[in-house]
């Protein structure tokens, strides 16, 4: 019956699809299915931090990250894992919980190199602690988090650097682009120096 109502839940369309994630999830694991548990675990801690309700991000994806070291394979498990790790760490971000935000994003770059082998992702690792160093006001940390990737980036041939302080902020995400992230690094960085001016 759990298994029933979990397909039915998970089938469901229309505006208030999302607001059935949780409820899915929760019989699609008590029906024994923890392969659907976590993945609806982990779509419910999407929608919710869409909406910025942070103890049901954090919720769902304690939920998930315990199935998930039960017994789902290791590739799909790692790469589910990711979708976890970054949702639960913005959270943390937004709550202000640097500690336990860094112990995520250190999960988040045991993840990236080895287990997806994903130049994107160890890109979107590096704009995360970045962006953690500079909010914390550490930006000495920040530049040198962003600058890492940036690099090698441009050995790789993939990026240019940026030209104007106007190329953006942190908001380099999964597409890679570290550009805006050193920008912003960088006239921070020049500005507590007391100088002025960027190329």
């Amino acid at each position: 019956m759990h298994g029933k109502l979990a397909h039915w839940l998970a089938g469901r369309s229309g505006l208030r699809a999302n607001d059935f994630l949780g409820a899915a999830a929760e019989h699609f694991e008590a029906a024994g299915d923890d392969a659907n548990a976590a993945e609806f675990h982990a779509r419910a801690a999407e929608h919710a931090k869409s909406r910025f309700a942070h103890q049901a991000v954090l919720s769902h994806v304690q939920r998930a990250l315990e199935l998930l070291n039960r017994q789902l394979p290791e590739r799909n498990g790692e790469l589910l894992r990711w979708r976890l790790l970054e949702a639960r760490e913005r959270a943390l971000h937004l709550q202000g919980d640097r500690a336990r935000q860094l112990s995520d994003i250190d999960a988040l770059e045991r993840s990236s190199p080895e287990a997806l082998d994903d130049d994107r992702r160890r890109a979107r690792v590096a704009s995360l602690r970045a962006r953690r160093l500079d909010r914390m006001g550490d930006f000495f940390g920040a530049e040198a988090a962003a600058t890492q990737r940036w690099h090698g980036q441009r050995v790789r041939g993939r990026r240019n650097p940026p030209t104007r302080a106007a190329d953006g902020g942190l908001g380099c995400g999964l597409s890679g682009q570290l550009d805006g992230c050193q920008s912003r690094c960088w006239r921070a960085l020049w500005a507590k120096r007391g100088q002025k001016g960027f190329g």
